[in-house]
């Protein structure tokens, strides 16, 4: 595992990111802001710096649940 420099800070590299994001996305309609968020691992900027072990599985939602129970 790589150890991380002393001076590094996590809450100012959220930030840093989460600025970037906004500048990226404020003039961009609904539409635009979901395929933004919505692009694929390869493209990812951030997924290629992650070392991923095991498949990522999501939970599923409330939405889901009520979903399948309106279904059955």
């Amino acid at each position: 595992m790589t150890k991380l420099p002393e001076d590094f800070d996590c809450l100012e590299m959220k930030k840093q990111i989460q600025v970037k994001i906004y500048t990226e996305i404020k003039d961009m309609t609904t539409e635009e802001r979901i395929a933004y968020f919505h692009i694929p691992p390869e493209k990812d900027p951030f997924r290629g710096k992650m070392k991923i072990t095991q498949p990522i599985v999501t939970s599923p939602t409330r939405a889901t649940f009520r979903k399948k129970k309106e279904l059955v």
